[in-house]
């Protein structure tokens, strides 16, 4: 019997030849079971330029090397009797690791950067979740539901013009098909943090059940006893409270994202190799003991801001949970956040004959009859919800195309726009501008698609590779 995580030789199609390969997950397609393997490679399988003499050594005291998963062809899909036997092999996250010499190794993952293969140390690699939650089927004749919740957390303000913050916590079943999951019936609310309050204390009798079911609980369902098991599949968040459940400082922090390390001077730059910037469990678990065994609470800060972390894990750290992987960005408030942020720097950069010209487009134009009517935005953005925000960048190229010419900005804009991007006239300066426009709506229209296939995904990324160029070429805010 085999179990997702566990190293096996196996033959491909149409051939005798074993490979090695780690078993990432056992899925059923077509009412058929099919494995999804990720290759192992052997020294002759590395492209020449890494054929060093001491791989080479290394290979012969029993090495090989992961492909990156991101990589084409890295994993395949293999029937059950193609696998031949499993394999003990150590993956060697940690330099101080004590192995046996005759033991099979993974220290290196091949991977293709700016165009080169590259290998990087394996402890820049996400875990298998067999590794940091592994889970022992249960042996019982009951019925075994297996349930993925997802915690959702956000703060919204009680009243119209003062704000006293009030957290709503829900919960999901992520097993919902998606047609009924955006049901409001659907939403579970947990309760509500007050102003003031505090998450931790709140979550306590969550994080409590949650244990239970991940040990898994029986219950009656339709009248006969079943064993449920539950586990936290992700959370949902916004920015500030997604980095304090993660357990990383906010954005404002020299390293403020949940996701990787670099710097936020950095978080435009176009040479990010994230693979090595990225944060990863192990790393962040011995980071936050590296915070807990320094002796003053100085050092405690001080080894925190170095690391972007907080002093203390997030209270959801107890369960099964990966803490970087599971705590995805929220995309609807981030792209909002980033639409409005844009209108304000492009209205700004207005003089008041182009705001005159923006406002008269505005009112003349043509709404699809399903929308509410949006106010004047100069005058009340500050009143727009984030749905208005989307329709905003919707509508918005088509208005900048019906009227902005470059008498419509301010001069030093103008100017200031030019010598960042090396542009030579004014008319090719707004053009960019207004480019970068059409670039943000592409890229919303793409994230927000119902379903995702390979193909869209490759746009998605380019779209996003596109609008990060622009954005940081209209504005060095971005």
């Amino acid at each position: 019997m085999y179990y997702s995580g566990d190293f096996v030789t196996y033959r491909e199609s149409r051939e005798f030849l074993k490979r090695i390969g780690r078993i990432l997950a056992i899925v059923q397609q077509d009412n058929k079971l099919v494995i999804k393997i990720q290759r192992v490679l052997l020294f002759k399988d590395l492209p020449g330029n890494l054929q060093s003499n001491n791989r080479k050594e290394r290979s012969e005291e029993g090495e090989v090397w992961f492909l990156d998963r991101e990589m084409d062809n890295a994993i395949i899909n293999v029937e059950p009797q193609a696998i031949v036997k499993r394999v003990p092999i150590i993956i060697l996250y940690d330099d101080d690791d004590n192995i046996n010499d005759n033991s099979i190794k993974i220290r290196e993952i091949l991977y293709k950067y700016d165009g080169h293969w590259k290998l990087r140390d394996v402890k820049y690699s996400y875990q298998h979740p067999s590794e940091f939650a592994a889970f022992e089927e249960p042996a019982t004749n009951l019925p075994v539901y297996k349930l993925y919740i997802d915690l959702y957390y956000d703060d919204f303000g009680t009243f119209r013009n003062v704000y006293h913050s009030l957290g709503g916590v829900y919960v999901q079943i992520g097993n919902m098909p998606f047609k009924e999951r955006k049901q409001l019936k659907n939403h579970f609310v947990l309760g509500f943090v007050p102003f003031g309050g505090s998450f931790n204390e709140f979550i306590i009798p969550f994080i409590k059940e949650m244990k239970e079911l991940e040990n898994g609980k029986i219950m009656e369902i339709q009248g006969n006893e079943s064993l449920v098991i539950a586990t936290l599949g992700d959370i949902t968040a916004d920015l500030p409270q997604g980095n304090d459940l993660a357990g990383v400082k906010r954005h404002g922090a020299t390293r403020g994202c949940r996701t990787c390390n670099v710097t936020k001077d950095f978080l435009t730059s176009d040479n990010l190799d994230l693979s090595l910037i990225s944060r990863y469990q192990h790393l962040t678990k011995s980071q936050f003991e590296e915070v807990s065994a320094a002796l003053t609470m100085t050092s405690c800060k001080e080894i925190a801001t170095e690391y972007g972390l907080s002093l203390q894990p997030s209270i959801l750290a107890h369960l099964r949970w990966e803490r970087h992987l599971q705590s995805p960005q929220d995309v609807y408030h981030a792209t909002a956040g980033k639409v409005l942020r844009l209108f304000k720097m492009t209205i700004e950069a207005f003089t008041q004959e182009g705001k005159l010209a923006f406002i008269a487009v505005w009112k003349a134009f043509e709404y699809p009859r399903t929308w509410h009517k949006l106010p004047n935005p100069i005058s009340h953005i500050d009143s727009f919800m984030m749905s208005d925000c989307l329709q905003l960048a919707m509508m918005f190229p088509f208005i900048l195309n019906r009227f902005l010419k470059h008498q419509h900005f301010k001069q030093f804009e103008l100017t200031k726009l030019r010598t960042r991007t090396s542009i030579s006239r004014n008319d090719l300066a707004v053009n960019l501008w207004v480019r970068c426009w059409v670039v943000v709506a592409k890229t919303m229209a793409t994230a927000f698609k119902r379903s995702f296939t390979e193909d869209d995904y490759v746009k998605l990324h380019e779209c996003l590779d596109n609008e990060r160029r622009l954005l940081s070429q209209v504005s060095i805010y971005y």
